[in-house]
């Protein structure tokens, strides 16, 4: 009976180490590693691209790439931080030029910086939406701003529009940081959250809390204005806060009879939530593990 337990624990570790092995051949890498940015003459330190992100559009079986980075571009002070992409076939081979996606404030100020970028593809519009955090002046205030770039990788439009209003303009006291974004295929409308700390009471200053906005295909804010997601212990107290917020769109989630109101997302953070835009706030929201 002993022999036996042993040769079945032999079997079944084989049979693990074989599924991780296929596991590993399958899901391992397809090629070698490749380069995507190029920041400023190779050997200089001072120059660097930072916080990928990346999204594919399936009509086209390309990706954009998007990231920030400091370059030795005309015009930019060494340490101005903004936000570029690459287009990129399938096989990672780079499609047309990198592309300057943000102009945060005037060139040469470094105290104007974007960093941070998240993209989605809409295969409603046929379009890529970037966001990313940025300094609005030069006191280092932090909102969050998008920017609309077609499938072929170029500017669509307002530039720069600003998606977030977290505190008075101007007061460094208040930042939106770490954006992130998700879109409904079906519609076209985007969803965008951050994480904040906002001077709308009962909140108080360096309380982070996750926000959210809904934008049209076009980048336009529709329904309610920077709308509360998360609440992250008891309003007021500093030491419990909310932040790097992610999320993903659940189509599978959509009910078969005909409604009006989106399907749910779900966002993450410290403690997720899985909620319908269109009933927040003051909506139903219910825990998911």
């Amino acid at each position: 009976m002993g022999r036996r337990r042993t040769l079945t624990g032999i079997l079944i570790a084989a049979a693990c180490l074989f599924a991780l092995a296929s596991a590993q051949a399958a899901f391992g890498p397809l090629d070698p590693e490749l380069r995507i940015s190029h920041m400023g003459p190779d050997g200089t330190l001072v120059y660097g691209a930072l916080t990928p992100s990346v999204a594919y559009n399936p009509n086209a079986g390309e990706y954009l790439a998007v990231w920030g980075g400091t370059d030795d571009a005309p015009g930019l002070d060494v340490n101005e931080q903004e936000i570029y992409a690459q287009r990129l076939s399938e096989s990672g081979a780079p499609l047309g030029g990198r592309v300057r996606i943000s102009q945060q404030g005037p060139d040469g100020n470094r105290n104007y910086s974007a960093f941070g970028p998240k993209v989605a593809y809409n295969a409603a519009s046929n379009e890529y939406l970037v966001v990313w955090a940025g300094n609005t002046s030069t006191l280092g205030e932090a909102e969050v701003w998008g920017q609309r770039v077609s499938a072929a990788g170029a500017q669509v439009g307002v530039d720069d529009f600003r998606i977030s209003h977290v505190g008075p303009d101007a007061d460094d006291n208040y930042d939106a940081l770490h954006p992130a974004v998700t879109v409904n295929p079906g519609t076209g409308e985007y969803l965008v959250v951050w994480d904040a700390d906002d001077d709308t009471p009962p909140l108080v200053n360096n309380e982070f809390e996750i926000f959210g906005q809904r934008l049209t295909a076009a980048g336009a804010e529709t329904g309610v204005d920077d709308f509360r997601i998360s609440e992250q212990g008891a309003d007021g107290v500093i030491a419990s806060s909310a932040d790097s917020p992610s999320l993903a769109y659940n189509p599978a989630s959509e009910t078969a009879r005909m409604s009006p109101l989106p399907r749910p997302i779900l966002v993450r953070f410290q403690s997720p939530l899985r909620f319908a835009p269109g009933l927040l706030p003051g909506g139903p929201k219910s825990a998911s593990s």
